[in-house]
């Protein structure tokens, strides 16, 4: 008699709508893009650990910034403590230890949950947040048997520089991000409720992922986007009247923390470092010669400039990949502030196209662009400052990237096996 645990790892990707029969077959599991993603991901890691935790820290003497490719080890895994001791109480926005209270209230519940596990809350985070990528990657891969799958999900969360950025800085999006990718799983399944409600639950954690509803908008699929916003309301509006403090209060409490989040990391420097954004390469520019005030009004321009040509473009995409690659580009590039572990959201989209119909030198070459955004590069730093090369390189990349998703490559040759598939069925997309 077979294990449950087991009947039920083998019945996971049929019951979650893996590709199944129609796009894990033999002859397609030879899958070199996702082979050359994995080891230059690796010789990233390879290269920062022997230039950063070698040269610079154990020859160099050199210390923070410079012997670390990760955050402060004086503020290790300070986001999630930090949040976690400000539901504490359910009164988030007012609690004395509460500092960066920026989240809406559902995410405090969520907190508030986690920290009754007391000394293992951590703990409870990290087994929640890479059981859910772990279980995605065993739906998603692009191989038949089982045991590939599970080796390359284990492999491919490990060599991902932005899983032990967010590990080492305790953020939420480490969860997140693995929630937003079964999301956008489900939607290539067409299983567009249940994606849509996972988005509206996003949404009621952390406004910023409600701009993943872009992929079903450019599906055509008007009524689960409004159903996932009418959750996210509800849901939210649910959550205020758990707080102990009134619904004013509350609002007022958040945004006196948000303009002190916007203080700290968007004028000063706090947000400058790790930074994924436009708003770099803006500020460096603009600082010198405009009052600061100026330089972050000014960055709208191109940020909503940017943000609605990838859009439209999104919009107007046929294959799921590349509006679902284009969305989350725009989810890291357009803010003020995005850190290096939100590239996370990258990775549903990579899966995507790891599944998709697309041809061969189009997958490896998008792959391989892919890894070389998600390797670390603090190797240099601003003369004077903790601001590495990294917050310069990586906006660029992502602008390399939504070029190549725009641009229109010749349609993919089908594999004989291939030729009876409906063109409506998911392998397609």
């Amino acid at each position: 008699m077979r294990l449950p645990l087991i009947a039920l790892l083998k019945q996971l990707p049929e019951r979650c709508g893996s590709a199944g029969k129609a796009a894990i077959e033999p002859d397609t599991a030879k899958t070199p893009e996702v082979r050359e993603f994995l080891l230059i991901c690796f010789a990233g890691l390879l290269l920062a650990a022997a230039i950063n935790w070698g040269l610079y820290s154990r020859v160099l003497n050199l210390e923070y910034p410079w012997n670390t490719f990760l955050f402060n080890p004086e503020v290790r895994f300070s986001d999630f403590f930090q949040h976690l001791n400000a539901a504490e109480n359910l009164n988030p926005y007012w609690e004395e230890n509460a500092k960066e209270a920026v989240y809406q209230p559902f995410a405090y519940l969520i907190y508030f949950i986690f920290g009754k596990f007391g000394s293992w809350s951590y703990a409870v985070f990290l087994a929640i947040s890479f059981a859910v990528w772990l279980s995605l990657f065993l739906t998603a891969l692009p191989y038949k048997q089982i045991w590939r799958r599970s080796i390359v999900g284990v492999v491919l969360l490990l060599v991902q520089y932005p899983v032990w950025m967010a590990v080492d800085r305790g953020n939420s999006d480490l969860l997140l991000a693995g929630v937003a990718g079964w999301a956008l799983w489900l939607l290539w399944r067409q299983r567009f409720w249940w994606g849509a409600t996972l988005i509206g639950l996003l949404a009621a954690f952390k406004i910023s992922p409600a701009v993943f509803a872009l992929c079903w908008l450019a599906k055509r699929k008007y009524w689960p986007v409004l159903f996932a916003g009418g959750l996210a309301v509800v849901v939210e509006l649910a959550s205020f009247k758990m707080l102990l403090t009134s619904f004013s209060m509350s609002i007022y409490g958040l945004k006196e923390h948000l303009d002190i989040y916007t203080y700290l990391y968007i004028y000063g420097n706090s947000g400058f470092m790790y930074n994924c954004t436009l708003y770099g390469w803006v500020k460096l520019l603009l600082m010198y010669w405009l009052p600061l005030r100026f330089v972050v009004f000014f960055y709208k321009i191109p940020a909503v400039a940017v943000g609605g040509y990838l859009a439209w473009k999104a919009f107007m995409a046929k294959s799921l990949y590349k509006i679902a690659g284009l969305t989350a580009i725009i989810f890291i590039l357009c803010p003020h502030f995005s850190m290096d572990y939100r590239l996370l959201y990258l990775v549903g989209p990579l899966l995507l196209l790891w599944q998709s119909g697309a041809a061969a030198t189009e997958k490896r070459a998008l792959s391989r662009l892919y890894a070389l955004i998600f390797i670390p590069k603090h190797y240099l730093f601003l003369p004077g400052t903790w601001i590495s090369v990294s917050s310069f390189i990586n906006p660029v990349l992502l602008l390399i990237l939504a070029w190549w998703l725009i641009r229109n490559w010749s349609p993919p040759l089908q594999a004989p096996h291939l030729s009876k598939i409906k063109p409506s069925s998911p392998t397609m997309l």
